[in-house]
């Protein structure tokens, strides 16, 4: 809304002053700008990967926008033009009309639009709403005022318009204002929110200050007026720069919206105001002064880049980039450690990691690479290169108090010039690291310390990100290869329970088939001999029919005992459960000359399980206990209440058990006995496990094996408890 054709000299004096040329080239930079800003924003609204999803009143709003400012711009430069230069400063002068009526209208047409569907998409055109637009039907009359008097200023020749726009925009502006207020009490995001509170603040402001200048400010304060009208011109700009912020920033409406084309407008914003404002300036030092301008600039922008850190660690990766011979061979490195690390999953982790290490130490070129784990790790230390003992030592030992401290930045990682915590700063020092990032996956957590490259330099940004994405991919691999195991593990039991299935029915039939002939062998031996008598010839060979008799019963019990139905769970006394089952074990711990102790507390809470299931895991633990002892051997047995668990332990001094063996020790068929079948143990994990317990096998430093067993506490008991 500023012209400048109000503000000429009385004719016959000088033209311009020179406060007053002053003012022309701020205002030509300015409208300059958000042409140029306006027209990078209509050209991405119009891209169509947005069309099918922007509202059609924000592209108006910005046309509008985009009208007035290029109208007033090009107005602006054709202020002296005659002839065909002064028929196209008419045709500007109908454009920024046409913007200043599409404004408001479209203004309306979004509020509207927002009542209906908030930031949804879009909607199918409504014919009724071009009643909004009949407002640009007043084009008419106002071409005619401004081709009456073409020589007049924009606002002369409309003079008789200003009062009633100025009503009706701050009407639109009041009411717009008050429908985004009324949406943003439940917007579709945070952000959106947010941006429907600026937008509606900034509405309400312009609803006052707009018809405040246009109406009473310009007149009272003559002097002022330039400034107060180029500021009222740019209010839709204003408005422009905050959608397109929310746009790129925070995805607001979802439109694609390339942050290059609005980065390069910018720029070419920026250097249209530098070349309009320090044209006239230039000339004068050079003239006045015989001093170049472009030197100053040269060095006021060299001081910005060392002051501003941002810039400053830009420009190095720019020079890094464009004279560096080894960032091409890196980043081909990275890729193909990239590539390369896809394929070790399911590998163990401890090869995985060394794996990684030395890879990684040779794409970067550092001194070192190095993986310290946690105590809850799966791994020990991997390292790869010039790790020096004291160094090795150092972290290895501080590594938890480190990863500690790492947790607490917000990204997981730090470097040199990044890290804000002193310890990682004192770490990074002390390590010779140039970055020192936490691993969190797949069971393993660890720290990461990647050394420097030869002569003490760092890494590069472009680097430390590479490593940051690389360990994250890493993380990965290790969780997929834990799923994997996992997988074949479960594969693996469904096979056992395919297997257990047949055994099942094998056992079954068996039972049908030989239980009724062994107990008729077994009764026919017993009546020959008592028949026959101990002196017979024959009394060993009836007492060894009858002794194979019972082992094949008992065979037979053992499989039918696999398959058996879960049994019912009760509140049940273990303490009590374990006593009687010691006294009846007793007897063949002194024929066998084992010493058998026993130490169970006596305030021990109920568990959830069937008294015979708890009977029969007693008895095998405590039988395989004594067999394991041997003659004059020793079985401890313990039991107390732990952590809302009832826990026994049965502790013998025998040989022990091998690696091999105690891995597959619960599995069926899996016996360290000549004569054992393999299932005793097997059906004693699954009354256990039944039970909700967990069943365990050790070794013992002082030789032997320990069986533990963990058997929840009745959840009556615990309430009880704790009332």
């Amino acid at each position: 809304m500023v012209d400048l054709a109000e503000k000429k000299p009385p004719v016959g004096g000088p033209r311009y002053t020179e406060s007053m040329v002053s003012f022309l080239q701020i205002e030509l930079a300015c409208l300059a700008a958000a042409t140029v800003f306006e027209t990078a924003l209509l050209l991405a609204l119009t891209d169509r990967r947005n069309w099918s999803r922007v509202p059609l009143p924000i592209v108006l709003l910005v046309l509008g926008a985009w009208l007035w400012h290029a109208g007033s711009l090009t107005h602006l430069a054709l202020t002296d033009a005659t002839g065909a230069g002064a028929t196209v400063r008419g045709c500007c002068s109908l454009a920024m009309a046409g913007g200043l009526l599409l404004i408001p209208s479209a203004m309306l047409h979004g509020l509207i639009r927002l009542t209906r569907t908030g930031l949804a998409c879009r909607l199918q055109p409504d014919p009724r709403h071009g009643l909004l637009y009949l407002p640009l039907l007043l084009l008419l009359p106002i071409g005619a005022d401004l081709l009456r008097a073409p020589q007049a200023s924009f606002l002369q020749a409309l003079d008789r318009w200003i009062a009633p726009y100025a009503v009706w925009l701050a009407i639109v502006n009041v009411l717009t204002a008050v429908g985004m207020l009324r949406l943003q009490e439940d917007p579709p995001s945070r952000h959106a929110g947010r941006f429907l509170r600026q937008v509606a603040c900034i509405l309400f402001a312009l609803a006052v200050f707009e018809p405040w200048v246009l109406l009473y400010g310009r007149t009272a304060w003559p002097s002022l007026a330039p400034g107060m009208l180029l500021m009222v011109s740019l209010t839709p700009a204003v408005l422009a720069v905050l959608f397109a912020y929310f746009v790129s920033q925070f995805n607001v409406m979802r439109l694609v919206l390339e942050r290059s084309i609005v980065y390069g407008m910018l720029l070419l914003a920026a250097w249209l105001v530098h070349q309009i404002l320090f044209s006239g300036l230039r000339a004068q030092l050079r003239d006045h002064y015989r001093l170049d301008l472009e030197i100053v600039e040269v060095l006021l922008l060299v001081a910005l880049v060392l002051a501003y850190s941002p810039a400053r660690r830009r420009t190095a990766e720019a020079l890094r980039y464009l004279f560096g011979s080894r960032v091409d061979r890196v980043r081909q490195r990275l890729r193909t450690l990239s590539v390369e690390l896809a394929g070790h999953v399911g590998r163990p982790p401890e090869e995985t990691l060394a794996w990684f290490a030395g890879q990684l130490r040779d794409a970067l070129e550092v001194q070192y690479a190095a993986i310290q784990p946690t105590e809850r790790s799966i791994a020990p230390h991997v390292a790869a290169g010039e790790l020096s003992p004291e160094q090795a030592a150092h972290w290895q030992s501080s590594g938890p108090l480190w990863c500690d401290a790492l947790r607490q930045s917000p990204d997981g990682w730090a470097t040199r010039r990044t890290a804000r915590i002193p310890a990682i700063l004192d770490a990074l020092h002390d390590t010779s690291a140039s970055l020192m990032l936490l691993l969190s996956a797949g069971g393993f957590e660890g720290l990461l310390l990647v050394g420097r490259r030869s002569r003490n330099r760092h890494l590069s940004e472009e680097e430390t990100i590479a490593v940051v994405l690389l360990s994250e991919q890493l993380a990965a691999a290790l969780t997929a290869g834990r799923l994997l195991a996992e997988r074949a593990q479960a594969e693996q039991r469904a096979m056992q329970n395919e297997r257990l299935t047949l055994l099942g029915l094998l056992a079954s039939s068996i039972a049908h088939e030989v239980k009724n002939p062994l107990s008729s062998i077994r009764t026919i031996a017993a009546v020959l001999s008592e028949t026959l008598g101990p002196e017979s010839p024959h009394a060993e060979d009836l007492r060894l029919i009858t002794s194979e008799a019972d082992r094949l019963s008992t065979s037979v019990q053992q499989l039918l005992a696999v398959v058996r139905p879960r049994p019912g769970t009760g509140p049940v006394q273990a303490g009590m459960v374990l006593d009687r089952t010691l006294d009846l074990v007793r007897f063949v711990a002194r024929e066998r000359g084992v010493t058998l102790a026993a130490q169970i507390d006596g305030n021990l809470r109920p568990v959830e399980a069937d008294e015979a299931a708890l009977r029969e895991i007693f008895l095998n633990l405590l039988t395989n206990s004594i067999d394991a002892a041997g003659e004059r051997g020793a079985v401890q047995v313990e039991c107390r209440q732990q952590n809302g668990h009832v826990v026994a332990w049965f502790r013998d001094n025998g040989p022990g058990l091998s690696d091999e063996v105690r891995n597959r020790l619960f599995q069926p068929f899996v016996t360290t006995k000549p004569e054992g079948t393999g299932l005793g143990l097997f059906v004693t994990s699954r009354r256990v496990e039944q039970c909700g317990g967990e069943i365990s096998c050790e070794s013992v430093a002082t030789g032997g094996t320990c069986f533990m067993v963990k058997l929840p506490c009745a959840a009556s008991t615990d309430a009880s408890d704790s009332l």
